[in-house]
């Protein structure tokens, strides 16, 4: 049940996500935070960046998988990029995060007790939570954000959904569609167990 702890988790709001950043002093910390909520990336993956996988439209990632694929780069994310990139000598394979997970999560609580959002159960994977969050809020489809999630399946992305009470009953009503124009290879209705199905769409990874 790994997946439905992680939703309880939760997200931020845009004034909570604008304090988190504002209060994230160190110009070089504050580009892996980007990194999580403007290109979705995970903690691992976050940290394994190197300047040679950067350019102004897209970032090469070695993802969950075992594979390459390209990331979106937003506008301040490619200008915090170029400040840290001016301001810091590093070579193009040189990694850019050489830290462990347990010493982000201790900066990413550092930067929520100054923000004064420590008492949100929130952990660094939140960011992730939040880029997905932000995108289905604003209308985006959810097949164009599980492939910037890079989920397997889209019914992984199904579990963000909490978050958009329209854009879920938009897919439970395409679901009822699809229902009763279908059936299960013997012709029986398969409402029940698309129903059934769903609950375990929270329950799975990311």
């Amino acid at each position: 049940m790994a997946g439905k702890v992680e939703l309880l988790r939760g997200y931020m709001d845009e004034d909570s996500l604008r304090r988190f950043l504002h209060s994230s002093r160190d110009e070089y910390e504050r580009l892996l935070w980007l990194l999580m909520c403007d290109a979705g990336l995970r903690n691992a993956e976050a940290r394994s960046i190197t300047p040679g996988n950067f350019s102004k439209d897209v970032i090469l990632v070695y993802g969950k998988g075992g594979h390459w694929d390209n990331v979106i780069v937003t506008v301040r994310l490619w200008e915090q990029f170029t400040l840290v990139r001016k301001n810091r000598e590093m070579k193009d394979d040189q990694v850019l995060f050489p830290w462990g997970a347990r010493n982000v999560q201790d900066r990413f609580k550092r930067v929520l007790k100054r923000a004064g959002l420590e008492n949100k159960p929130w952990t660094p994977h939140t960011l992730r939570h939040t880029f997905a969050t932000r995108l289905l809020t604003a209308g985006v489809d959810i097949y164009k954000v599980s492939k910037m999630l890079r989920h397997k399946s889209v019914s992984t992305t199904f579990g963000y959904l909490h978050t958009n009470p329209k854009a879920l009953k938009e897919a439970a009503e395409l679901l009822d569609t699809l229902n009763r124009q279908g059936g299960d290879a013997s012709g029986k209705d398969t409402v029940g167990r698309n129903t059934r199905d769903s609950e375990v769409f929270v329950s799975k990874g990311y």
